[in-house]
């Protein structure tokens, strides 16, 4: 934990600590989108070759979702061990703010139409997931900006 710690917020300024807690979303968004559109596509060419194996769903979330749950709502709690005042208010802005690239993501992939170039079922399973990740990790952010056991 202590190479992930570095990147947790250092002051009580949320505007600092979202804009850093949307870059770490961004580079998590980027590295597990490309993880996990290769992993079901090769899934997905297994599949259509005749081996019936099912998508690595639970696969993907045990090893990628969890732990950015995890980190978020460490990465609030870091936050409200700084802030003393209005942990709830401060906590909702930065894990909003932290998570802009979730929105923008979503809004893009779906004003782009890109569910016409993908598997439909392997789209439905990165759809459903990104939009999981968009509304529960502000929540995580919120929940460790409350917790009354800081470090």
């Amino acid at each position: 934990m202590g190479f992930i710690e570095r990147y947790f917020p250092k002051t009580d300024n949320f505007l600092l600590a979202g804009i850093k807690l949307a870059l770490l979303d961004l580079v998590f968004l980027t590295g597990s989108g490309v993880i996990a559109f290769a992993l079901f596509s090769l899934v997905g060419m297994v599949r259509r070759v005749g081996i019936p194996i099912p998508l690595p769903v639970w696969l993907f979330s045990l090893f990628l979702v969890i732990p950015y749950y995890v980190f978020c709502f460490e990465y609030g709690r870091a936050y409200g061990s700084r802030n003393k005042t209005r942990r709830v208010f401060r906590g909702f802005l930065v894990g909003f703010l932290g998570h802009t690239p979730n929105f923008a993501l979503l809004f893009v992939l779906i004003q782009g139409e890109f569910y016409k170039y993908f598997d439909p079922q392997i789209w439905r399973i990165i759809f459903t997931m990104l939009e999981m990740i968009s509304i529960v990790a502000p929540i995580m952010v919120v929940l460790g900006a409350t917790d009354r056991k800081q470090k």
